[in-house]
């Protein structure tokens, strides 16, 4: 009898320990922010991001709050004709390799397009989080969100491009208008030397 109640206890206590190091799986982590997505709570649906790639806190608060209003314009129509934002989701095959795993999601767009994609996820302060960093989806709906966060960066660049182009200008014209007063200087005073010489002659011609 003290032999089973042993065994008996060492299969609890193994049973215990086994609990404790499940991890949830990570299709639940995708499904909550699809969820999040189809509902229109685009901050919920950030906070299953991890954005640790992006560096400080500062720098990661940064690219959640991009995220957000990329993915607000893409699902609100914010596109323009072009958006087609994702009407339902499936999930499917999920693989866990210790700390990072993938997990299979189909989309259906309101038009009807169907696209299957592998998001990557990595385990972050006790949970699965879906990589900011590996992520890049094909389907039309990230493309243009990604293509608008890239004109942003284009535009931004362009104008620090131009505001650049100006200052140069602006000091080559001044230096320019430094030279053209400088020449102007001495033209005038060589016309001086020239009007002086001119009056010495006229001076010396009334004389004799």
């Amino acid at each position: 009898m003290k032999k089973i109640l042993s065994v008996l206890m060492i299969i609890a206590t193994a049973f215990i320990v086994a609990s404790c190091d499940t991890k949830p799986a990570p299709s639940e982590t995708v499904d909550a922010a699809y969820k999040a997505l189809l509902q229109k709570d685009y901050e919920a649906y950030a906070s299953h991001i991890s954005f640790a790639y992006a560096g400080d806190e500062k720098a990661q608060e940064s690219a959640r709050s991009m995220t957000v209003t990329m993915v607000k314009k893409v699902m609100e129509g914010g596109m323009g004709e072009e958006a087609d934002p994702i009407a339902n989701y499936e999930i499917g095959k999920e693989t866990i390799n210790g700390d990072s795993a993938t997990v299979e999601v189909t989309t259906t767009t309101k038009k009807g397009k169907k696209e299957t994609q592998t998001l990557n996820l990595i385990w972050e302060k006790d949970k699965w989080m879906i990589d900011g960093n590996k992520n890049k989806s094909k389907s039309s709906n990230n493309d243009a969100a990604e293509t608008l966060e890239a004109l942003n960066k284009l535009g931004d660049a362009l104008g620090d491009s131009t505001k650049n182009k100006v200052e140069e200008g602006a000091e080559k014209a001044k230096d320019a208008v430094e030279d053209a007063g400088k020449k102007i200087e001495e033209a005038g005073k060589e016309a001086g030397k020239a009007i002086e010489e001119a009056g010495k002659g006229i001076e010396k011609a009334l004389k004799d």
